[in-house]
Order: C-alpha cells, then structure tokens, then sequence
C-alpha cells in the first residue's frame, strides 16, 4: 500500500479510536489517556496505537489493563465506524516520550535554579 494511504490510514484510526476511548468507554480504571500516534503496518493489517496516561503508575497500569481487556471490542467499533475493508489488529503501546520530556524539562529547570542560585551567590560575594 502506498505510503501516503498509510499515512492517511493512520490519521483515521487515530481519531476513531481517540473518539472510541472518549465517548463509548466508560471504565472508571480508564485513566487520563492521550494516543499519540498510530504505527500501521504496510499491509495494513496490524497497527501499533501510542498512548499516554496522565497519573501515578498505578493509573498507567489499570490503564494498560483496561486497553488489553477492551481490544475487541475496540476493533469491533472500529470496524462500524471507520468505514474500512479490513479492520486492522491493534495493539496498544504506552509511550514513554511524554514523560521522558517531562523528566528533561524538570531537570533542566533545576540546572536553571541552580545557577541562577549561583550567580545570586557569587553576586552576594561581591557587595562583602
């Protein structure tokens, strides 16, 4: 399948599934999720769905739960609202560059307050 179809495959599952999670599932587990991409394979026939949670481990994981419990009946939905010949499997995948991101820009804001704290000090030097 050419590259440009996948890619527009892609989009559509991303947002029929985004709608899916957010108007049919009503699991209280169901954590704050976002997808963040959609990974489909060539022939179309696998995809790879990217999320995040927002939340402790513990939210992660009932959420990682109730994705692996509600595949089916997911790709049941997808397959009468999609509009699609062949209703890809999916396999949801947690990922971890949201919080990855989250780690550096905590980290870089420490190495500011550190030197800002610093330059405070070496300022508070100079006025003795």
């Amino acid at each position: 399948m050419a590259k440009k179809r996948i890619k527009q495959l892609e989009h559509i599952l991303l947002d029929k599934i985004s709608r899916i999670l957010s108007e049919d599932m009503s699991d209280p587990r169901l954590g704050l999720i976002s997808l963040t991409g959609v990974e489909l394979s060539p022939d179309a026939k696998f995809a790879k769905i990217y999320y995040s949670v927002l939340g402790s481990d513990r939210d992660l994981k009932s959420t990682e739960i109730v994705l692996t419990r509600a595949v089916k009946y997911i790709q049941l939905k997808l397959a009468n609202i999609a509009g699609l010949r062949y209703t890809p499997h999916i396999v949801f995948m947690h990922d971890e560059s949201v919080e990855h991101g989250f780690k550096i820009e905590e980290m870089l804001r420490e190495i500011g307050d550190t030197e800002r704290d610093d330059s405070e000090d070496s300022g508070d030097n100079r006025e003795e």
